[in-house]
């Protein structure tokens, strides 16, 4: 699967360029190690207890310039996407005729 990368913690937030899923999901192993800021406590460290999953991803293209949140709202063609349905969602399906608008709304010059 073809992702959408976003930053959310940049000036602004947005789409800044797309990545490739290289390996399926997989139990989240920092859910359960006590020494790292991730661990969920529910798991007690116990992995048979661990609801997490992770996915890891590849660097597929880097935007010309930044899809901001802002720029995603104003598009009318985005306006049913789930981002704008549910809210902090980090990971989440977008639709191919949303994800080749997005592409190409990155790929605009300044």
């Amino acid at each position: 699967d073809r992702v959408l990368f976003y930053h959310s913690n940049a000036k602004p937030s947005g789409v800044v360029g797309t990545a490739v899923v290289s390996r399926i999901a997989y139990p989240d192993f920092t859910a359960i190690d006590q020494s790292h800021k991730y661990y969920d406590a529910r798991t007690k460290g116990d992995a048979a207890k661990n609801p997490w999953k992770m996915v890891d991803v590849a660097f597929e293209s880097k935007f010309d310039t930044v899809v901001s949140l802002e720029a995603l709202r104003k598009e009318p063609r985005l306006s049913d996407m789930i981002l704008f349905q549910q809210g902090r969602l980090s990971v989440q399906p977008v639709s191919a005729k949303h994800f080749r608008l997005i592409v190409s709304m990155g790929a605009k010059r300044k």
